[in-house]
C-alpha cells in the first residue's frame, strides 16, 4: 500500500537518511503535535514561568537612646527693661537622655521575578516527514497505532511523546521528564525603609546666669524648660532576600495512548489501523483513511490531544494529562534590617506653654523669650526593628508545549462491499471493516447520505452477501458464522434498524 501524498509520520533518525519518496515538513521543526478538528494554526511555548506581585513587609516599633548636650543658648527676659540689653540675655545649655518615641519603619514595595523552566515532558525527538505518495511506510520510521503490535514491528516512545526536531537538527534524541520543576527567584530583592523619630531634651538647669542681673537685682533661677529634638529621617536598604526554589509535580498536556511503531521489518510495509498525521483539509482525506474522531469505530484523537506512547496492551487509548494551570508554594522570605543611627539632630524652639526663665528674690517672674539650641554633641545611639517573613504567591501558569493542529487519520482499508436497494429506493450496504474486524452495515436515508445501524454480526466475519427480501427485511450470509460450513445468517426487521 502507497502513502498518499501529504500524510506524515516520523523519522527517529538523521536528516540525510530520510528515504526517498518522503520529505522532511520544516514547519514542523520543535513542535509535538496536537489532534484537532481543523488542521493548521500553533500554540503553546517551550517554557513558562509566574509572575509575582508587589509586596511588602511588616517591621517592629524601635527607639534610639538619646545622649550628649547641646550648645548653649542666650534665651532673652524681655520684660526687664530697666538694664542694658546685654544684662537680659541668659546662657544655658541642655542635656539629651532616654529614647526617642516608637516609631514603626514601613519598607516599600518590591517585586520578584522567577527564572523559566521548560515545558517538554518525556519525549523522543523526531523528524517530521511527509509522504510524497510514492511508498509505504519506510523501515525505521515511526506510526502511531490502537491495536496491539504485529511482529515485525516495535514499541518507540514508550510513556513519552514525540517531538519534532529543532530547525536543522536529527532525530533520536530523548528527555526524561523529572517528577517535579521548580522556579528559582532571579535575583535577591531589596526594599527600602523610611522612618524618623520624636524625642526630647532634658530640662536646663540654669547655673550661671548674667553677672550684672546676679549683682544689681539678686535674681534667682526661675522654671526650668524642654526643647524637642527632630532627627534626620532615615532611609536603608533591606538585606537582601535569599533565593527559594518552589517545587509542584510536572503537569503533562492533555494526552491519548496509542503505540508508537517503528517498522522493523526491513522493507516498506503498512499496518491496518496505523495512523498518521495529515496537515490538510477533513473534506480532502485520502480514500482507505478516515478521520480520528471517534465515529464508526474510530479512536477519538481530534479533540485537543497529544499522543502519548503506551507501554502495554492495557494502555491503550488510555487518557491523561490536562489543560489546566498550575502554580507553586508560595516564596516564604524575610530580610535584615541593618542597625542604624539618626543624623543631625536639631532642638526645636522651647515647648509651647512653658514659663521658662528667671525671678526675682520679690518672686516676680521674668519669662525667657521663645529661643532654641544647636545640637552640640546631642546624638542617638544606633538600634533597629525586626522585619517579617512575607509568603509571595506565585500566579499560575500553564505548560502546553510548543505544538502544532493536525488531524489523525487511520487507513481504514475497506474489503467486500454488498449493496442492495429495496422497491421505495432505500439502499443498504455492507462490507468486510479490516479495522474493527467484523461486518460494518449502514442504510441510506431520503437525503442520500448514510447512516451506521445497529447490526449483530460476530467478529471475526467476513465476505458479507447482502439481499433485500420481498417481504421488506434484509438477509446478510457472510463467512466466519456459527451455522453449516462457517456461514452465517442475519435477517433484519422490515425497517431495517434491527436484525435476529
Amino acid at each position: 500500500m502507497v502513502v498518499p501524498a501529504g500524510l506524515l509520520c516520523a523519522w527517529p533518525d538523521t536528516e540525510d537518511s530520510i528515504p526517498d519518496g518522503w520529505e522532511r515538513v520544516a514547519s514542523l521543526d520543535g513542535m509535538y503535535l496536537r489532534g484537532a478538528s481543523v488542521a493548521g494554526g500553533t500554540g503553546g511555548a517551550a517554557t513558562h514561568t509566574h509572575t509575582v506581585a508587589l509586596h511588602t513587609h511588616t517591621t517592629s516599633a524601635h527607639s534610639h537612646t538619646l545622649s550628649g548636650t547641646s550648645d548653649a543658648g542666650a534665651a532673652q527676659c524681655t520684660s526687664i527693661l530697666d538694664i542694658t540689653p546685654q544684662a537680659q540675655y541668659i546662657s544655658h545649655a541642655h542635656t539629651a537622655s532616654g529614647s526617642t518615641s516608637p516609631d514603626a519603619p514601613y519598607p516599600g514595595q518590591a517585586s520578584v521575578t522567577m527564572d523559566s523552566q521548560t515545558n517538554n515532558s518525556s519525549y523522543l525527538q523526531v523528524i517530521w516527514i511527509r509522504s510524497q505518495g510514492t511508498t509505504s511506510i519506510p523501515p525505521g520510521a515511526i506510526v502511531w497505532l490502537p491495536r496491539a503490535i504485529p511482529t515485525g514491528w516495535s514499541a518507540q516512545a514508550q510513556g513519552a511523546f514525540l517531538l519534532g526536531a529543532p530547525a536543522g537538527a536529527d532525530g533520536g534524541a530523548t528527555h526524561t521528564r523529572p517528577a517535579s520543576h521548580s522556579h528559582t527567584a532571579t535575583a535577591s530583592h531589596t526594599h527600602s525603609i523610611s522612618h524618623s523619630h520624636g524625642g526630647a531634651s532634658d530640662s536646663a538647669t540654669l547655673t550661671t546666669i548674667n553677672a550684672l542681673l546676679d549683682a544689681e537685682y539678686g535674681l534667682t533661677i526661675g522654671a526650668s524648660h524642654l526643647h524637642p529634638i527632630v532627627l534626620d529621617p532615615f532611609v536603608e536598604t533591606s538585606g537582601p532576600a535569599t533565593p527559594d526554589t518552589h517545587n509542584t509535580a510536572n503537569m503533562d498536556p492533555p494526552w491519548i495512548s496509542l503505540y508508537a511503531a517503528r517498522n522493523d521489518t526491513g522493507a516498506p510495509a503498512s499496518l491496518q489501523g496505523m495512523v498518521l498525521a495529515f496537515q490538510g483539509l477533513a473534506a480532502d482525506v485520502p480514500p482507505g483513511w478516515r478521520l480520528c474522531d471517534g465515529t464508526k469505530g474510530s479512536p477519538d484523537l481530534h479533540a485537543n490531544r497529544f499522543l502519548y506512547g503506551a507501554t502495554n496492551d492495557t494502555d491503550l487509548l488510555t487518557t491523561g494529562g490536562s489543560a489546566a494551570s498550575h502554580t507553586h508554594t508560595a516564596y516564604t522570605h524575610t530580610h535584615t534590617d541593618a542597625t542604624h543611627a539618626h543624623a543631625n539632630p536639631v532642638l526645636g524652639y522651647m515647648s509651647s506653654g512653658q514659663q521658662a526663665g528667671v525671678g526675682s528674690t520679690g518672686g516676680t517672674m521674668h519669662p525667657m523669650g521663645d529661643h532654641q539650641h544647636a545640637a552640640g554633641s546631642i546624638a542617638t545611639e544606633t538600634a533597629g526593628s525586626t522585619i517579617s517573613s512575607y509568603a509571595v504567591v506565585l500566579a499560575s501558569s500553564v505548560t502546553t508545549p510548543p505544538s502544532a493542529n493536525v488531524l489523525f487519520v487511520q487507513y481504514w482499508p475497506v474489503g467486500q462491499i454488498s449493496e442492495a436497494v429495496n422497491p421505495y429506493g432505500q439502499r443498504a450496504r455492507v462490507w468486510e471493516d479490516n479495522i474493527v474486524g467484523q461486518i460494518g452495515f449502514e442504510l441510506s436515508l431520503p437525503d442520500g447520505t448514510w447512516v451506521a445501524a445497529t447490526y449483530p454480526f460476530p467478529a471475526g466475519s467476513y465476505r458479507p452477501s447482502l439481499e433485500w427480501l420481498r417481504d421488506g427485511r434484509l438477509h446478510v450470509a457472510y463467512d466466519g458464522g456459527s451455522g453449516p460450513g462457517g456461514i452465517g445468517h442475519s435477517y433484519s426487521t422490515d425497517d431495517g434498524e434491527t436484525w435476529v
